[in-house]
């Protein structure tokens, strides 16, 4: 009688976890789902004249449960630039990691970053809105960012000799790396039809540069 009624409660064990583990899944899937929405919405209208309603209408959810998950406007777009940051350091680290020269890694870095606005150009206009304030509180974030990996990967190119800089200090250095690669992408992005009808560079070709401008502004060639 012990060993069934033991079994019975296993069972029933099992068959909580395995509601609760079904329960989690569907919360992420809509969570995606919301988030996605409000990417389009975001690129498509802006911030600004982006509501929670337009949201949840391309999500086809209802708005009182896309505010259940994230309260309003700001803790969606809160929720994607934290995926997006997450996504864009991991790339930059990932792609550090794969190289020993502090020049290499830099030059890594710089092409991970285009990688990652190609994969989520969702995620890189959603970091290009924050406002000023929303990048302090993410500059007093004790986790890992892209400017820290860069920072990281200069003091190595320093230690071994393939690295220098003339910025006043490696803040200011790699702020300039990663200030530099945004531009680069957003201009081959915004500017591709004046780039080739003006000066015959498509898009494409501008991006491959942005390795001259790594180099030419922290190689320790001479």
């Amino acid at each position: 009688m012990k060993t069934v009624t033991d079994k019975a409660a296993r069972d029933k064990r099992g068959k909580s976890k395995n509601a609760r583990s079904r329960s989690d899944e569907e919360k992420d899937l809509r969570q995606q789902q919301i988030l996605e929405a409000a990417i389009i919405e975001f690129d498509s209208n802006g911030y600004e004249k982006t509501s929670m309603g337009a949201i949840a209408k391309r999500a086809g959810l209802s708005r009182t449960l896309v505010n259940f998950y994230f309260g309003d406007k700001e803790g969606v777009h809160a929720e994607i630039e934290r995926k997006a940051l997450a996504s864009m350091t991991e790339m930059c680290v990932s792609a550090a990691k794969r190289q020993k020269l502090g020049i290499d890694k830099l030059l890594a870095i710089g092409r991970a970053y285009v990688r990652f606005q190609k994969k989520y150009p969702g995620y890189f206009e959603a970091l290009a809105r924050k406002e000023d304030g929303q990048i302090q509180k993410q500059l007093e974030s004790p986790t890992v960012d892209s400017t820290q990996v860069i920072a990281e990967a200069i003091n190595t190119g320093i230690a071994d000799g393939t690295v220098k800089h003339n910025f006043n200090n490696l803040t200011q250095a790699s702020l300039a790396l990663w200030a530099t690669a945004h531009g680069f992408i957003v201009i081959a992005e915004n500017k591709g039809t004046v780039l080739k009808a003006h000066w015959g560079v498509n898009a494409s070709t501008l991006l491959k540069s942005l390795d001259i401008a790594i180099t030419s502004m922290f190689s320790n060639s001479d």
